[in-house]
């Protein structure tokens, strides 16, 4: 089966958003991809294909009538990865409004990026929920077009956002309305054609039936393929943090080492991600409790994990981190919890994946700084760690599990008998 699958990311397991739309294409072996991205390092294999176009690619063929035509430029080798990402930062609502003209211009027809699809011959069109409004139109067209579904797969809540998530503020401006508006308009239309759509948690699917998106959807969590770990191995003495690293995160988990510091222990907090805020850097280098890595390759992920005593999952208490991440279910809450390792969570119970773990393990999630401080020393103390939940867990994450929920959606969808 072709399957044509739109993206910011490329498909790729050297970061996060690819490494997730990787582990949600249905058949991985047997079917054929084309993937058409913004940004990212997409990964070589057989299977796949790739058509990248960059905003800056479209706004340069805007600026010239269509003149200026991109070229089909994939970097699939990056050594320095904190070069590759970095670049990535939050642009103004303005910058936004012209890359959505842009994309909206006549680029779409003189790139031709309709005859490369066509050559591709899709039997079904898969695209990741975004922020960029033309995803949506591509899809839509396309699936027109050809007459053939649509299936969305969403972890995230950019269309609802009633809010500047853009200057990260809490009230609107005037060019973020009309960025926002314009988004809100073609998510609704690619939804509401969609044959599928499918979510990573129930709470994101109910506010996109709420806003009328939908009538209902499918809930299929992210996926890992992370083992079993064998904790009576582990000897290190320290606390884990991987990811993303936002200011309300990087402030959590400084709230953590504190503690740390306030009783006697050998413990430290280890922190892996990207992080260009020079207030939390210096905070980071100057904690007597914190050890700042960097980035690291996801490959070295397991081995780093295999070897830490607790994992931690940090959020923010601010009102704008309340309603920004309210439906944020972190992709790394998969592999987590099922590596097996005792978990550290710290954060606001209104943010989904905080609700969610509490559930499950409620002694070792702190919703308060004064739990935090009460329970944090006695559970790192005298942890007794006796996952009786593993069974369920991995029926939920494991990735043998979600693979045939997604390609059975995808089977019913294209009414074939084996995809």
């Amino acid at each position: 089966m072709n399957i044509f699958v739109i993206s910011n990311s490329a498909i790729s397991e050297r970061e996060s958003n690819g490494r997730v739309l990787k582990s949600i294409l249905p058949n991985l072996e047997e079917n054929n991809f084309l993937n058409f991205y913004l940004r990212g390092i997409p990964e070589k294999r057989k299977n796949f294909s790739y058509l990248h176009v960059s905003d800056l690619d479209a706004i340069k063929s805007f600026l010239t009538f269509g003149i200026k035509k991109p070229k089909n430029h994939i970097q699939y080798d990056v050594d320095d990865l904190e070069s590759a990402f970095r670049g990535h930062k939050a642009k103004k609502p303005f910058h936004y409004f012209i890359r959505n003209l842009a994309w909206n211009s006549s680029f779409y027809k003189t790139y031709k990026i309709r005859n490369v699809i066509d050559n591709f011959k899709p039997d079904v069109i898969y695209l990741m929920a975004s922020d960029t409004p033309f995803l949506y139109k591509l899809a839509r067209i396309e699936s027109n077009k050809k007459n053939i579904p649509l299936i969305i797969y969403s972890a995230e809540d950019y269309p609802l956002k009633k809010y500047d998530y853009i200057k990260q503020k809490e009230q609107l401006s005037f060019w973020s309305k009309k960025v926002i508006s314009k988004l809100y308009k073609e998510a609704k239309k690619a939804f509401s054609q969609s044959a599928n759509v499918v979510f990573n948690s129930e709470d994101l699917m109910n506010a996109y039936v709420k806003e009328g998106f939908i009538a209902k959807g499918e809930v299929i969590p992210l996926p890992s393929t992370f083992r079993k770990c064998d904790n009576k191995r582990t000897t290190n003495k320290n606390l884990l943090y991987t990811g993303n690293l936002n200011y309300e995160r990087c402030t959590a988990l400084i709230e953590i080492a504190d503690v740390l510091s306030s009783f006697e222990n050998d413990f430290i907090l280890d922190v892996y991600g990207l992080c260009d805020i020079e207030e939390c850097l210096k905070q980071f280098n100057e904690h007597s409790k914190i050890k700042y890595h960097g980035l690291i390759e996801y490959a070295e992920l397991s081995k780093v994990m295999q070897n830490s005593r607790f994992l931690v999952i940090a959020e923010g208490f601010s009102s704008y981190n309340k309603i920004n991440f309210k439906y944020s279910f972190s992709t790394k809450i998969s592999d987590y919890l099922l590596s097996n390792k005792p978990l550290i969570v710290f954060g606001d119970p209104e943010i989904c994946s905080i609700k969610y773990l509490k559930t499950i393990f409620p002694e070792n999630v702190f919703v308060s700084k004064s739990e935090l401080t009460q329970n944090l020393p006695p559970l790192i103390q005298h942890s007794r760690w006796n996952n009786d939940k593993y069974s369920m867990i991995q029926s939920i994450f494991g990735y043998n599990n979600v693979n045939k929920k997604i390609t059975d959606l995808f089977l019913n969808a294209t009414n074939n008998e084996k995809i």
